[in-house]
């Protein structure tokens, strides 16, 4: 009860806006005047509110300062109020408030972290240092949840099975499958021709002699080996994982041995040779 009535105290010091201090005071009377009484057995009321005495002071000028056009209407209310508690000794005045005369001083907070400011907040200020397993797990979570709402946003109802599902939800599948991307297959292909031309590479040059090229399809396949050695052991499924692994090194293989493009060519099927066989 006592920490309710400082809340609304809290409110109503010159410092706030005259409306809030209009409305705190309502509450603060009405919360105090609707105590709970003639209850058996009795349960717990005050029959006063703790006041510094200079925000009394400033209390009792609040009708003053309710001077524009919108305010001005409320004056004969607070006057009222502020009369019947004054005249019915509600409050009981304490020294100053910067003497902290209350008890305790300062009460204690809680301040609601919205999930989404607090986001955007970690997302602004990065730690320094290693990301702890705990942030790797939060961002491998929403990654995975940002995956999942775009497959459903962009996923359409699957029409490979006649008359669909009898029971159950419709069978889906995404955009991507059941119309594949054409236009974006031809424009990868325009482009890797043209810098392919522009290397002056051959299909059937003999290996060494585009040494940029040979450098580039064994920087990548370094960094799938860097990266199953890593990451391999805390998957489950590591053989699954990491199948591309073994086709890219078969197509730089297929490259040093038979002058193909390597990683450039597994569109066309590079690497897949020594797996049909």
């Amino acid at each position: 009860m006592n920490v309710s009535h400082r809340l609304f105290l809290e409110r109503t010091v010159k410092t706030e806006a005259p409306f809030t201090r209009v409305v705190a005071l309502f509450g603060l009377y009405t919360f105090f005047n609707t105590q709970p009484t003639g209850s058996a057995p009795p349960l717990y009321s005050m029959k006063h509110i703790l006041i510094p005495i200079d925000q009394y002071s400033s209390l009792l000028l609040l009708p003053t300062t309710l001077v524009s056009e919108i305010l001005r209407p409320l004056q004969p209310y607070v006057s009222h109020i502020l009369e019947c508690l004054v005249n019915s000794e509600v409050f009981h005045i304490i020294p100053s408030s910067d003497l902290n005369a209350f008890n305790p001083r300062q009460l204690p907070r809680e301040l609601y972290v919205d999930s989404i400011s607090s986001e955007s907040d970690l997302q602004k200020s990065k730690k320094a240092g290693r990301p702890t397993k705990r942030d790797k797990a939060k961002k491998a979570k929403a990654a995975l949840d940002g995956i999942d709402k775009w497959m459903h946003k962009t996923s359409v109802p699957s029409h490979s099975m006649e008359g669909g599902p009898a029971f159950g939800a419709p069978a889906t599948t995404h955009y991507l499958l059941a119309q594949p991307p054409t236009q974006t297959l031809t424009e990868y292909k325009a482009d890797k021709a043209t810098m392919l031309d522009a290397i002056g590479f051959s299909p059937n040059h003999p290996s060494g002699v585009h040494s940029a090229m040979e450098q580039v399809n064994h920087d990548v396949l370094e960094r799938l080996r860097q990266l199953q050695e890593t990451e391999g052991p805390k998957l489950k499924t590591e053989s699954m994982s990491f199948a591309g692994k073994e086709r890219a090194e078969r197509a730089v293989r297929e490259m040093e041995e038979k002058g193909g493009p390597g990683l450039l060519g597994l569109l066309e099927g590079s690497g897949l040779e020594e797996s049909c066989s």
